[in-house]
């Protein structure tokens, strides 16, 4: 099936299990999302075959979300964060999208 959704979206924890199932749903629908985790190889090794890109970063990262975030239309987090890590890492990717919607 050739893509035919245009508008640019993202899922974080492509490479999960998860991931991986909705990454397969989404591209048999035509859409082509990018793919973004923490592991590099992990998403290069997913996304070249579907001719997909790959974005890594790390939840930890401030920095790299906010380079990430404003390349798609909707970002759809799937990660399965300790409960200790929850928190924080919560808070990170709302503090990425707060200072996007300021500037």
């Amino acid at each position: 099936m050739q893509n035919s959704v245009q508008q640019p979206w993202m899922i974080y924890g492509a490479y999960g299990f998860t991931g991986r199932l909705i990454v397969e749903a989404a591209v048999q629908r035509g859409h082509n999302p990018v793919l973004a985790g923490r592991d590099g190889a992990r998403l290069k090794a997913m996304a070249q075959p579907l001719g997909l890109a790959a974005m890594p970063v790390s939840l930890n990262d401030g920095a790299g979300l906010r380079a990430a975030l404003p390349i798609s239309q909707a970002n759809f987090n799937i990660f399965r964060p300790s409960q200790r890590s929850m928190n924080g890492r919560v808070r990170r990717i709302f503090l990425c999208f707060r200072a996007l919607g300021s500037e």
